[in-house]
C-alpha cells in the first residue's frame, strides 16, 4: 500500500471513523486497527457499534479498538465525541468522515433533508467539533471526507457549477446557500433549476458536491499552519462498492476502503492537501 512504507504512526495514534459499524467505514476501521493504530468506531446505534467493536477486536486481536456513540446530525453529539476524545486520549490524530445515507428510490422532501443533513451538515458538525482536538505532531493530523464520483460538478446546469469550481474563493456560506437553494426548490418548485438528474439521487449528488466544496474550504483554512500543527485535508470516492447502499453490488469493500486508508497512513512528506481522490489510489479527480 502506498504510504504504508514509512511508518510514522504508533499504537498511540488515534483514528476516528464515523459510521463505522458496517460497510466502507467498518473496513477502514479494520485496516487501520490491523496497522496498529488505536481506532475509534462510531455509530448512532449503540448495539450495532458495540457488536462491530467486538468483531474487530476478535479478528484483529487488539484491545485498542473503542466505541463512542455519534449522531452526526447532532452538534451536541459531535461535541460529546470531541470532549471524550480529549479526556480519553488527549485528542485524536485522524478523522475519517464516512457516515452517510442514500435514498435512491421513492425520494421525498423528507428524504432529501435527511440526505443533506447527514452527508453534508453531518460532516461539518463532526469536523468542526474534532478539529480543535486534533493533536499536533511532526507527521501532521489528517481529516478525510468520503465523497463520491457523483460529487463532481459536471452534472450541474446552473450558476453554482461555476461558483463552486472556484476553490480559491468559495466560502462555507456559499456552500450552505447551494444546499439550501436545492432544498427550497424541492419544497416549492421555485429555483434556478439545473440540478443533477438521471439514475442517481439528486440530493445525494448535491450532498457530495457540497462535501467536496467544504473539504476545499477546510483544507485552505488549515494549509498555512506551521510545521507540527499541520492538518492534511482531502476527500475520496470509494467507487461503486458492494455495500447496503448499492444493494451489495460493486467491487469488494476492501477496494472501496483502500484510498481512505492510503490517505490516513500517507507519510507527511508529499502528503496531498485539498484534493479529491479516485478509488484504488488511481489519482486525483476533477471537481
Amino acid at each position: 500500500m502506498v504510504g504504508a512504507e514509512v511508518r510514522w504512526w504508533s499504537a498511540n495514534t488515534v483514528a476516528v471513523v464515523t459510521g463505522s459499524n458496517k460497510g466502507v467505514g467498518y473496513e477502514i476501521a479494520r485496516q487501520l486497527a490491523r496497522n496498529g493504530l488505536t481506532t475509534v468506531v462510531t455509530a448512532r446505534d449503540v448495539s450495532r457499534g458495540t457488536k462491530a467493536v467486538e468483531a474487530l477486536r476478535t479478528e484483529v486481536g487488539s484491545d485498542r479498538i473503542a466505541f463512542h456513540p455519534l449522531d452526526v446530525c447532532s452538534e451536541e453529539s459531535a461535541v460529546s465525541l470531541s470532549m471524550w476524545l480529549k479526556q480519553t486520549y488527549g485528542g485524536a490524530d485522524i478523522l475519517i468522515n464516512n457516515a452517510g445515507v442514500l435514498f435512491n428510490e421513492n425520494e421525498t422532501v423528507e428524504t432529501d433533508i435527511t440526505t443533506l443533513q447527514t452527508n453534508y451538515y453531518g460532516v461539518k458538525n463532526v469536523t468542526k467539533a474534532v478539529l480543535p482536538v486534533l493533536r499536533s505532531s511532526p507527521a501532521g493530523a489528517r481529516v478525510i471526507m468520503v465523497s463520491s464520483a457523483l460529487g463532481q460538478l459536471h452534472s450541474l446546469r446552473n450558476h453554482y457549477r461555476k461558483e463552486l469550481a472556484n476553490r480559491d474563493r468559495i466560502t462555507e456560506a456559499m456552500v450552505d446557500e447551494f444546499v439550501e437553494s436545492f432544498l427550497e426548490e424541492k419544497k416549492t418548485g421555485k429555483g434556478p433549476g439545473g440540478w443533477p438528474r438521471g439514475g442517481w439521487s439528486p440530493s445525494y449528488c448535491v450532498s457530495k458536491m457540497a462535501v467536496n466544496a467544504y473539504m476545499s474550504i477546510v483544507a485552505r483554512e488549515v494549509s498555512n499552519r506551521p510545521e507540527g500543527q499541520r492538518v492534511y485535508v482531502n476527500s475520496f470516492t470509494p467507487g461503486y462498492t458492494s455495500t447496503n447502499m448499492t444493494s451489495n453490488r460493486g467491487h469488494p469493500v476492501e477496494d472501496g476502503a483502500m484510498t481512505g486508508v492510503w490517505l490516513a497512513l500517507h507519510p507527511p512528506r508529499g502528503h496531498p492537501v485539498g484534493k479529491f481522490w479516485a478509488d484504488k489510489c488511481h489519482g486525483e479527480m476533477s471537481f
